[in-house]
């Protein structure tokens, strides 16, 4: 594996001095961002330089004055210097690689003193000899495979990341033909295929069986974009949502278990609360009870206090009956009256009051019991009706809500199921009619031609591609994505059943990136060949640089932060340079990044160094 270690570009100061500015990359995902005008698309066009282009944009602006462009690669440990002047179709190489010889090269032919730069490239790629491709599908007329063919569906430039083209078109301006040589690289890089020595001539004509594989094409794209009507909208799953039934069935199992604990738990406290509520009336009967007992006794306590005062009343006038005077003689006929002898009560009201006074005692410890009792039992009953406030609490402020909260994520989640196999069934649908497509256009035919490059593709390349667009676009977060298709005619993804022509710039953007990366991933899995290098200027389009037009739908920024995250997670088997001006807040502690700041006291002001715009 090979990759961009330095990048050096050589340029003139206004004092006319020599002024080296450096960028170093690493393997994997470089990020290069900032605001516009700090020469980050100038590394593309150095890039295209070096791979045999002509000079172009800031290379010859008059500002730079820029002299020459300089690479270092490190191929496996081994290293490349190469050097070229911006006036110069030659090359200056210095090379430790075993089998890459040092030397001047040159973007043409090779000569006797000088090898073409191409050979270096490829050789790069392990493509060591000469190979030929088929270059038109008329003739099946050939020519030889150069990086030039096919580099523009790995170096992807910023006019060309919002064509709508295919990347595996060369041209800015959409074009209906079949990039026949780009096509055919692509599946020599894949498979070593390069079908140059053709079969039989055609047979018979190839119109009827065209005709029949566009027929099958249209009623699957229809079927798919059918999917979109407004019958299904309800049916599909909200942006966010990326969990497989499975996974919802998972949850809702766990859900469930945590519905039956709150429940248990509620019916274990309602019935410690009605056990509380329970032990409060009976406390309070019990009160009530004392109370009553209580009241007795006190009015018993006032008979018997009245008893001791009539007691004292008779005792007192008992003594003093002697002080009273007494009758001799009748008041009526004046006689003498007989004298009796009185018997003294005192005796009999003490014994009595004696009586009723240990009565009292009696009746106050008693009295004094119950008093006790009740204080006790309201005690207890105070303690009662706190325990049954917090247990309220506790069912009303905890337990209930927890118990309803959880129901109605239940009903979320169930309903979130439903969906989830509705879709899960929809992309079935769409697998379905893709593979039926896909088994009609590998038919036989009832003819032999000379070379087919729709059939070429459909046999080689339609079926992996298809896989990779199909995963990328799923994982980058593609909106209500249901299925996508590789189609031979444009060379391009279908996604949804709908084209890129329907889309604005920012999803011609977005899906110009993926088919970049399904192609590298192809390669890097299945390919004989790499090109083991993946750059991109501007694949999100950030929307306060460039607004689309009015009423156009925006890249959403979940897709925006999915397909860097794509990025991130598959940055390996390759050197991935991305340009962009502002990045999705994402963790990049795995990549390189490089900030442009277009500021004179933070980071690097731009790519070219002393240069202000």
């Amino acid at each position: 594996m090979y990759y961009i270690k330095t990048i050096v570009i050589g340029s003139y100061d206004a004092n006319k001095e020599l002024v080296k500015s450096t960028l170093e990359l690493e393997p994997g995902l470089n990020i290069i961002y900032g605001p516009s005008n700090t020469g980050k698309s100038l590394i593309m066009e150095c890039i295209d330089f070096m791979l045999g282009g002509d000079p172009s944009g800031g290379l010859q602006k008059k500002e730079l004055d820029i002299s020459y462009v300089q690479f270092i690669l490190d191929v496996d440990g081994y290293s490349i210097n190469m050097k070229r002047h911006i006036d110069s179709p030659d090359y200056e190489v210095v090379s430790t690689v075993p089998g890459i010889e040092t030397g001047p090269y040159k973007t043409d032919k090779a000569t006797k003193q000088k090898e073409a730069i191409n050979t270096l490239w490829l050789s790069l790629m392990g493509i060591d000899s000469p190979v030929r491709i088929i270059q038109k599908i008329e003739n099946a007329a050939t020519q030889n495979l150069t990086v030039r063919t096919f580099y523009h569906f790995f170096v992807v430039n910023e006019e060309r990341i919002v064509s709508k083209n295919s990347v595996l078109k060369s041209g800015v301006g959409y074009t209906k033909n079949i990039p026949t040589s780009a096509v055919t690289s692509l599946i020599y890089l894949e498979s070593e295929k390069n079908y140059i020595n053709p079969d039989a001539e055609p047979v018979l004509d190839s119109t009827t069986i065209e005709v029949k594989r566009k027929a099958a094409k249209t009623i699957v794209d229809r079927s798919v974009q059918a999917l979109d009507e407004e019958d299904f909208l309800d049916i599909m799953l909200e942006d966010e949502e990326t969990r497989k039934p499975e996974e919802i069935q998972n949850d809702i199992n766990c859900l469930l278990e945590q519905i039956s604990d709150a429940e248990d738990a509620l019916k274990i406290t309602s019935e410690q609360y009605e056990n509380v509520s329970g032990q409060i009336i009976e406390y309070s009967d019990r009160i009530s009870e004392s109370q009553m007992i209580r009241n007795r006794y006190d009015a018993l306590r006032s008979q018997y206090e009245s008893d001791m005062r009539r007691l004292s009343f008779i005792a007192e006038a008992d003594i003093h009956q002697d002080s009273l005077p007494k009758l001799e003689h009748c008041p009526f006929c004046n006689g003498e009256l007989p004298k009796e002898k009185t018997e003294s009560c005192i005796d009999a009201a003490i014994a009595e009051a004696e009586r009723i006074e240990m009565r009292l005692k009696d009746l106050g410890s008693a009295a004094e019991a119950v008093l006790k009792e009740i204080i006790m039992l309201e005690k207890s009953r105070a303690q009662a009706i706190s325990e049954q406030t917090r247990l309220q609490s506790v069912i009303r402020g905890q337990l209930k809500p927890q118990v309803n909260a959880l129901k109605d994520q239940l009903v979320r989640y169930t309903a979130a199921f439903e969906k989830a196999k509705a879709k899960q069934m929809i992309k079935s649908f769409v697998t379905i009619l893709n593979n039926e497509l896909t088994r009609i256009n590998q038919e036989d035919p009832d003819y032999e031609i000379k070379f087919d490059v729709r059939e070429k593709i459909r046999a080689e390349l339609t079926q992996p591609l298809e896989t990779y667009l199909n995963d990328i676009l799923q994982k980058a977060n593609y909106e209500n994505f249901k299925g996508a298709r590789f189609d031979e005619e444009s060379c391009d993804v279908v996604v949804n059943g709908s084209d890129k022509l329907a889309q604005g710039k920012g999803y011609r953007a977005f899906l110009n990136t993926v088919v970049a990366l399904a192609i590298q991933e192809m390669l890097s899995d299945t390919g004989k060949h790499k090109t083991y290098l993946l750059a991109i200027d501007s694949p999100i389009l950030p929307l306060r640089e460039r607004e689309e037009d009015i009423g156009t739908v925006k890249v959403s920024e979940s897709m925006r932060g999915g397909l860097f995250q794509y990025m991130i997670d598959h940055q390996f088997n390759r050197q991935t340079i991305v340009f962009e001006n502002e990045i999705p807040d994402l963790d990049y502690s795995s990549a390189h990044i490089i900030e442009f700041t277009k500021s004179e006291t933070r980071g690097r002001y731009g790519l070219i160094d002393g240069y202000r715009d």
